[in-house]
């Protein structure tokens, strides 16, 4: 199968016939059906989780697996300036269809609108963004846990509470946009009741997110979880 100097062409058309040889061998065929037996025993094969003792407190586990999330989300800005970019526009879209909403009766229900509109767009958000999350990581996850690297809750603590920013900021960022343009109270405790509440929305969403990621292990398995689990 060398390729000799000067014989380039005679010597890749040689090649070419001995593998189109092979492919139309019973060998090929045996191997074939063999590595697709074997990669279906290997699916269906339970995950191995036997793993070596872990030598460091769960405070230093879940400091170090915070400490890796974090480095990851700096190194990729994108992600950071897409959600930011989303809740700018959400809020803008919503101080605009919603604007100086009076405080008359008639006027009640597109304030309750408003707020369905931004708990809508918090949910949706945060879960489908958490749902592929760990299955993305899931080889990493499965070798580090076996070779005794850490354990299962402070790895989940740390992807949290590196959420902590995101879960806090953008809404507070999202109300600060629409929440003076629609002209709901003007007093500080309406406002920072408003601000509470979409963030408790949004740090249930992240939960949930986290749950169908960790449950189901495949980005289109938590893909087609996450769906119905938004409504």
């Amino acid at each position: 199968l060398a390729i000799r100097p000067g014989s380039e062409d005679k010597c890749r058309q040689r090649c070419k016939e001995l593998t189109e040889y092979y492919e139309s061998s019973r060998d090929y065929e045996a191997v074939r059906t063999r590595i697709r037996e074997v990669e279906f025993e290997q699916d269906k094969k339970d995950i191995n989780l036997s793993r070596q003792s872990i030598l460091s407190s769960p405070i230093q586990q879940c400091v170090t697996n915070f400490k890796r999330s974090f480095f990851n989300t700096v190194r990729n800005p994108t992600y950071t300036r897409v959600r930011v970019f989303q809740e700018l526009v959400i809020g803008i879209v919503a101080g605009l269809v919603y604007y100086s909403t009076d405080h008359d009766k008639d006027e009640l229900q597109n304030k309750s609108g408003v707020f369905f509109f931004l708990v809508t767009s918090l949910t949706f958000s945060n879960i489908f963004l958490q749902a592929s999350n760990i299955p993305l990581e899931l080889p990493v996850i499965k070798r580090e846990y076996q070779n005794g690297m850490y354990s299962t809750l402070p790895y989940l603590l740390s992807k949290v509470f590196c959420e902590f920013p995101f879960i806090i900021l953008l809404p507070l960022l999202q109300m600060v946009i629409c929440y003076f343009m629609i002209g709901f109270r003007n007093t500080a405790e309406a406002f920072f009741t408003s601000v509470a509440a979409c963030v408790g929305v949004s740090f249930a969403a992240t939960g949930v997110g986290l749950f169908i990621s960790a449950w189901a292990g495949d980005v289109r398995i938590a893909s087609a979880v996450a769906a119905p689990a938004c409504k």
